[in-house]
């Protein structure tokens, strides 16, 4: 804990029940957001009518929340517990239900701004969107008391690092699917072309 983290999140708890609008938003954005912003990408990755891009997509989105949220957060959460603030400076946080586990980086951070930022590298237009989806998520979560503002910003180097991996090993791969995809156009364009005007024997 920093300085700058104590103080932020000793403002924020100042702002708490000033405004009921507020407060709700921040719970919302905190807690259930992440699971409208997930059927988002769903519902994105199916706008693709192949269904190789639309598996390709998914690898890599569950690749990269994997790494980020379930191999590298969990992996330095073991070799530094650091406590929340809620469980720090002995406070009830501004939603229930939140156990004390380690705090950094954020895994929640590290799993949306995986996603969005490979969606930047695949949907540049949606990525932009996502990026400010997830600093919504990150802010609401250190205003509700769950966590100080340096583990959301670990949680987005952590995404950021884990989407650019998983873009650099796969990128090679949608390559060849599109390349596999155009060949069975054309294969298709093809034969539909001797249906429709069949070759006239000599």
């Amino acid at each position: 804990m920093t300085t700058f983290d104590a103080s932020v999140i000793e403002a924020f708890r100042a702002l708490w029940q000033k405004t009921v609008i507020l407060d709700w938003s921040a719970v919302f954005f905190a807690t259930y957001f992440p699971f409208l912003m997930a059927l988002i990408v769903i519902a994105l990755f199916f706008q693709e009518k192949s269904w190789r891009l639309r598996l390709w997509y998914f690898m890599n989105t569950a690749l990269a929340v994997i790494i980020s949220r379930g191999i590298v957060t969990e992996g330095i959460r073991f070799l530094y517990a650091r406590q929340r603030p809620f469980v720090a400076f002995q406070f009830s946080p501004l939603h229930s239900g939140f156990e004390p586990s380690p705090a950094f980086p954020s895994g929640h951070a590290a799993a949306l701004f995986a996603i969005a930022f490979l969606l930047l590298f695949l949907k540049k237009k949606w990525g932009y969107w996502f990026l400010g989806f997830a600093s919504i998520n990150a802010l609401a979560r250190v205003y509700i008391g769950v966590h100080w503002p340096t583990d959301v910003v670990g949680g987005a180097l952590v995404g950021f690092l884990a989407a650019s991996a998983v873009w650099v090993l796969l990128l090679r791969h949608k390559e060849g699917l599109v390349k596999q995809e155009e060949k069975e156009e054309e294969e298709k364009t093809g034969t539909l072309g001797d249906s429709l005007f069949p070759k006239i024997s000599e």
